[in-house]
Order: C-alpha cells, then sequence, then structure tokens
C-alpha cells in the first residue's frame, strides 16, 4: 500500500512539474492602423510599418482598416466596418497598439510595439481551419487559454485579411509618402467574420488557467479573394469602456491555405551580434515537434540548433554562434518528416558587436527624437515625436524635463538656456509654432494658421527665425 501511494505521490510531481515546465506563448503585439487609397500620407505609413515597425518586431500582427465609409477607397466596405468609428480614427494614417490608447502618429508606432513586445501575453491562442477550394468554404476553430487565472469581460475578434492587392493610392513626393497607380496593399481587412464587430464572448468572469475555451466559425471566401494571399487573424481582448482601450491580450495569424512551415525571424536581411541571445520565430500546421538548423555558407552546410522542439511553442532562443558570416539562413523542418522543410527566404548576417564610442544618456522619453538644436558646447535642447521635449545645460551629459508640446514635434530652434521654439506638424493638420522663455515650464503657441503642418524652424540668431 505504501508503494502505490509512493507512486502517485511522484506522479503527481511530474505532472505538476510539467504544467510549470510548460514554456508560455509569447505576446504578438497587434497595430491596428486606418489608412485608405485617398490618403497622401499614408504610404509613409505603410512605409514606416515596411521598414520600421516589422525589422524591430516580426512577430507583430498588422491589420489595416481602408476607410472612411464615405470615401472612394475600393476596400472600405467590409463586414463590420464601423470598427473604425469604434476605435476612434478620424485621422489618417494613425495606428493603435494592442488596443491601448486612442489612435497615434506613425512616428510612435516602432516604440510603442518593441514595449508591448516585451510584455506576457494573459491569453493563449491557437487556430486550426480547413479550407476547401472547390466551395471555398472555411472552417475555424479559435481555442483561447488563459496562461494564468484572469477575471474580467473577455471577447474573441476573427478577421480576415488579405495580402498583395493593387490598386491606384495617392501620395506626395514633397513628403516622400510615395503612392501610384498599381500600388500593392498588403494587411487589409476583408472581413470581420464574428456576429458584429466587438466579437464573441469567450469569459465573463472568472477564467482559471489553463482552462481553454474554444469558439467556431464559417466563412464563405467571396469570388475575387486570392486564397492563397488571405490570413485568418484572432483577437483576444479584455472589454474595457471604449474599444481602444479595451486591451489586447493576445493575437494569432494563420493562412488560409494550408502552410505547413512559415519562418517569421530570422528570414532575410536582419543582422545578428555574435553571442546575443535571439529568438528563431515560426509559424506551423499539423506538426508537433521541429528540427531547426543554420547556415553560414548561404546552404553549402547546415548545422544543427536543436533536433527536436514543439511546434506549437512557435519560437526558440538562440545563442547566435562565433562565425560571423553575411550569407547565414535558418531552415526549420518537421522533427518526424524531414521532407517538410522551409528555410529563410534570403540570407541574414552574423557579426561582431560594434565597439561603441558613444554613450548613451536617458532623456526619459519614451517618443522617438526628431529635433536636436545647442546654443554653445553646453546648451542643447531636443525634441520628440510624441511633444517632449528636454533640455541639457552640461553638453549632453544629462537632460532636464521642459515640458510637452503635442503630438508631432518635428524640430526645435534653440535660443539660450531658457528659450526655445518648436515647430509641430500632427498628421491632425493642427500644426503650429510654439515658444519658450522659463526653461519648458509653459509653452506659448505663436503661430497656428488652419490646416497647416511645420517640419522645420530654423535659426538664424536670437531674434530671427525661418
Amino acid at each position: 500500500m505504501r508503494i502505490r501511494y509512493l507512486v502517485l505521490f511522484f506522479a503527481s510531481i511530474l505532472l505538476n512539474w510539467q504544467a510549470f515546465a510548460q514554456t508560455p506563448q509569447l505576446r504578438n503585439p497587434v497595430l491596428e492602423y486606418a489608412t485608405g487609397t485617398w490618403c497622401q500620407y499614408c504610404p509613409c505609413g505603410h512605409q514606416v510599418i515596411h521598414d520600421q515597425v516589422l525589422p524591430a518586431v516580426p512577430n507583430t500582427i498588422c491589420i489595416a482598416y481602408h476607410g472612411p465609409s464615405t470615401s472612394t477607397d475600393p476596400y472600405k466596405d467590409f463586414t463590420g466596418n464601423a470598427i473604425i468609428d469604434a476605435l476612434g480614427f478620424n485621422s489618417y494614417p494613425t495606428g493603435i497598439p494592442d488596443r491601448t490608447s486612442l489612435p497615434i502618429d506613425r512616428g510612435q508606432w516602432k516604440a510603442t510595439i518593441a514595449a508591448r513586445n516585451t510584455l506576457p501575453a494573459p491569453i493563449a491562442l491557437a487556430i486550426t481551419k480547413n479550407y476547401t477550394a472547390a466551395t471555398r468554404v472555411l472552417n475555424i476553430s479559435v481555442k483561447a487559454t488563459p496562461q494564468a487565472s484572469l477575471n474580467g469581460f473577455y471577447l474573441l475578434n476573427v478577421l480576415i485579411l488579405e495580402n498583395g492587392l493593387v490598386a491606384s493610392q495617392t501620395g506626395n513626393v514633397s513628403y516622400g509618402c510615395i503612392g501610384g497607380t498599381n500600388y500593392v496593399h498588403d494587411h487589409v481587412v476583408r472581413a470581420i467574420i464574428n456576429s458584429s464587430y466587438a466579437g464573441d464572448t469567450l469569459k465573463n468572469g472568472a477564467w482559471t488557467s489553463s482552462q481553454p475555451v474554444t469558439r467556431t466559425y464559417q466563412y464563405t471566401l467571396p469570388a475575387g479573394y486570392v486564397p492563397e494571399n488571405c490570413e485568418i487573424v484572432a483577437l483576444a481582448y479584455k472589454n474595457d469602456i471604449a474599444l481602444n482601450t479595451s486591451e489586447i491580450q493576445q493575437g494569432v495569424l494563420a493562412s488560409v491555405t494550408p502552410v505547413p512551415i512559415a519562418i517569421v525571424s530570422p528570414n532575410g536581411g536582419e543582422t545578428f551580434y555574435i553571442g546575443q541571445s535571439k529568438n528563431i520565430m515560426w509559424r506551423t500546421e499539423n506538426i508537433q515537434n521541429v528540427k531547426i538548423e543554420y547556415t553560414t555558407n548561404n546552404g553549402t552546410s547546415w548545422s544543427t540548433i536543436v533536433a527536436s522542439t514543439p511546434a506549437e511553442q512557435g519560437y526558440y532562443t538562440w545563442t547566435v554562434p562565433s562565425t560571423a558570416s553575411t550569407t547565414c539562413k535558418v531552415r526549420i523542418s518537421d522533427a518526424a518528416n524531414g521532407t517538410v522543410i522551409k528555410e529563410s527566404n534570403s540570407t541574414f548576417s552574423i557579426s561582431v558587436m560594434p565597439a561603441s564610442a558613444w554613450s548613451i544618456i536617458p532623456t526619459s522619453t519614451t517618443g522617438d527624437i526628431w529635433g536636436i538644436d545647442y546654443v554653445d558646447a553646453n546648451i542643447v535642447w531636443i525634441c520628440a515625436n510624441n511633444g517632449d521635449v528636454r533640455r541639457s545645460t552640461d553638453g549632453g551629459q544629462t537632460f532636464l524635463n521642459a515640458g510637452n508640446v503635442g503630438q508631432g514635434a518635428y524640430t526645435i530652434a534653440a535660443i539660450n538656456a531658457t528659450t526655445a521654439v518648436c515647430a509641430l506638424g500632427p498628421s491632425s493638420g493642427a500644426g503650429k509654432i510654439t515658444r519658450t522663455t522659463d526653461g519648458g515650464t509653459t509653452w506659448t503657441t505663436v503661430y497656428a494658421p488652419a490646416n497647416n503642418w511645420f517640419d522645420f524652424v530654423e535659426k538664424i540668431d536670437a531674434n530671427n527665425l525661418w
């Protein structure tokens, strides 16, 4: 009898250890953004996503709401397009990372998404689906599992996106926002397939850790949608008073047509430094475990990183090896069937970490620093896109808070230790020139014509500016 109890005791320990040791699903930050083919500045928003957001956080899920409903945009009439107004989008292009705020300017997208990517995902999501080409019927199942015990009102959004849509796009060459007749649109929302844009209830009240809830859907892809270019996105969020502050707990993405293995990162163009810990990231379908390899000679030979690791985990933390090369790739295969295999689309680099002769000085702003000017070797003023202004009187060794002038602070002119002039060009068009004479304690608007943006203010001397 004692032996039996002992066996049960150790079995209990093993089960508890397995539950504890299970690796949690990492967060996939979600960027919902408003765009339009009529919008001259929207190509600059697309460029920020392509050149800044996705290279920095490749697992970001981008969702493009084309609108507004009164515009000429060919993609504005999707099912559930009332979500554009519900999220508060009234300026284009603006975006909302993980439904944590009102829409923000494109200059803040990268930093905000990067910060969200460091946070744990309270809920794990998994999509299983089946697409029948003959009927174009798509059956979807979404499983939501809390990764810790939760309490609140949790809902699920399920969307259909399409990439590679070609339509004319207005641009503004002067601002570097390049449109064109055969412009390619990605991440385009084609439909929200819930019963309403608000989504379907997952749980209202206490939700015990590791207790999954599953929701199923059926959707017929309309004629004209290219199934191979379409994706399913599932978002779990916690309900709040406003939709744009109903925080997204997790997002996942899956292709409509079968893609056994898709590499998210590194997929080409990245630079990894020797000794760094980097996440190799992927998506799989109907695979239990994957094998991961890398090459430093563009595939002439391959070295194993891990022979088998759970596919559902979606990432593996890799210590970058000591072989510097510009022709590196990773290769991921089904650990049980080596013929199911995928490698990086193009090469990435492994390099020695460069020695820095620069010191990083904290400025206490979370915005991107867009403007800097100086008076002499000691007095320096800076401004960030989120409106934060900082000043230094010790040659940039430390920066003092000099207030906030509002979104879209592009450049600043430093007059002396207490006086500066800042130019603002927010996407709303409410541009202005503002001035402080007390070190940033107060800022006074000195020029604010209607419907204008200001990108530059240049100091000639203490009394003359352009």
